[in-house]
């Protein structure tokens, strides 16, 4: 290679290494599939610079109860940021429920929004300039029947002893002789669909299928992931047009093969 050669690529890379674009995320969260879980203890704080690669930061919040969840973004609390982006908040099937601009300089962004206590809801937060840090409090709220025993259930939001129901005697069937019965119809074939997604879920992983209601799919209902052996599930959550449902095997096991079946 030549000598102009050589300073025409060492300029390209120290061009490509000041604009952050070959550099990898430094803090290792800049994916949603890496996305790590708010503090439950305090405040969770972070930092955003894209001149050193860091242009997107995911966070993720699993609600302990179900209704309005509210959480508040700082920015340049301690020391002003001349970050420039955005913070979005998506359901883990995609939706997306919020969108806002960080605010130049110093400030605060509050959010307030609907949750599900078996959905869990991605937070990004992407500058597209500058650098800054900020601070992030979820109010993560109480349950008040998290407590409840093994004999009380949740009625308005409060433990309650549950009611014996009472017991009906037991009447003798009658025999009867009749006709044959007929032979039942044939089992419907299954319901094929695609895995979206696949997370880590302790030993076993969490699929997001491509049918919901609209297929007709039920909770409870089992499957299998097409060519993978142990690749059965169970469906645990439907919604209009998306599917949870829990697998043993880890994501590793199942990433190459999209295709499933759900069984009715």
């Amino acid at each position: 290679m030549t000598a102009g050669l050589v300073g025409a690529a060492a300029l390209w890379l120290l061009g490509a290494a000041c604009s952050g674009q070959h550099i990898k995320d430094p803090d290792g969260d800049g994916e949603r599939n890496s996305a790590r879980p708010f503090s439950k203890l305090g405040p969770t704080e972070d930092r955003l610079s894209p001149r050193i690669g860091d242009h997107e930061d995911w966070r993720f919040v699993l609600p302990d109860k179900a209704g309005a969840m509210e959480m508040r973004i700082s920015v340049g609390k301690w020391k002003e940021s001349t970050l420039k982006g955005h913070v979005t908040i998506f359901t883990e099937v995609g939706d997306r429920i919020a969108e806002k601009e960080l605010p130049e300089g110093a400030g605060t962004l509050k959010f307030k929004f609907d949750v599900e206590t078996s959905m869990r809801y991605l937070v990004r937060f992407k500058a597209t300039a500058g650098e800054g840090e900020y601070a992030v409090e979820v109010d993560w709220g109480e349950d008040p029947c998290s407590a409840c025993t093994p004999n009380q259930e949740c009625v308005e939001q409060k433990c309650v002893e549950k009611k014996e129901e009472p017991k009906e005697r037991e009447r003798p069937k009658p025999v009867v002789v009749g006709p044959p019965k007929p032979k039942p119809p044939p089992k419907p074939s299954g319901i094929d669909c695609s895995i979206v997604d696949a997370r880590s879920a302790g030993a076993g992983s969490v699929l997001i299928l491509s049918a919901g209601d609209n297929k007709g799919v039920k909770v409870g209902a089992s499957g299998y992931v097409k060519g993978v052996k142990g690749g059965t599930f169970k469906v645990t959550s439907v919604y209009p047009s998306r599917s949870k449902a829990n697998c043993a095997l880890p994501p590793d096991k199942i990433q190459g093969n999209s295709s499933a079946v759900i069984e009715p």
